[in-house]
């Protein structure tokens, strides 16, 4: 935990900004325990970010003692495809199947700007939504920016998600 206070001290210093908004289902009575977070990517740049914020989504959860399963899936902007099957609806069955997940977190990049060293600033749409009874509880527009490297980057982007998730009782 000391590591990622160090690493928001740093960014609150040095140039990471962070902004989440967010809806909640205020319908919910307890908060989900054993989540599969999805993150999406779309072009080869992306993979290796979106790779490193899957490890730091990790890290996050098993430093605060949460279940967590953390995947990536490669989104192709191309439809022409026959008998596709889509990899998001393939990989939440087999989540389901082999640890009951109640609540899937797919994160949707809308816009990520990449800087020689790896993404600057990005936009992701979260959405959350309830495995049982197959609605969404929780989504949120997220936006950061950092003039660092991607490791850092990745590093604050999954410590705030994981803060906005627990401030509003989704976690």
């Amino acid at each position: 935990m000391r590591k990622y206070l160090i690493a928001v001290f740093a960014c609150s210093v040095m140039g990471c900004g962070v902004k989440i908004q967010s809806v909640v289902d205020r319908s919910l009575t307890a908060p989900y325990s054993n989540p599969l977070v999805l993150i999406l990517y779309d072009v080869e740049e992306a993979r290796n970010f979106s790779s490193l914020l899957k490890d730091k989504i990790g890290e996050v959860f098993k430093a605060n003692n949460q279940k967590v399963q953390v995947s990536l899936v490669e989104q192709n902007s191309s439809q022409l495809k026959l008998n596709s099957v889509d990899e998001v609806d393939r990989k939440v069955s087999a989540a389901v199947a082999l640890d009951n997940k109640d609540l899937v977190l797919i994160l949707r990049p809308t816009r990520i700007s990449m800087g020689d060293f790896g993404p600057v600033s990005s936009t992701y749409v979260i959405s959350g939504t309830d495995l049982k009874s197959k609605r969404e509880v929780w989504k949120a527009e997220f936006t950061t920016t950092s003039s660092f490297g991607p490791s850092l980057f990745a590093e604050k982007t999954a410590l705030s998600i994981y803060k906005k998730l627990k401030s509003d009782r989704i976690l």
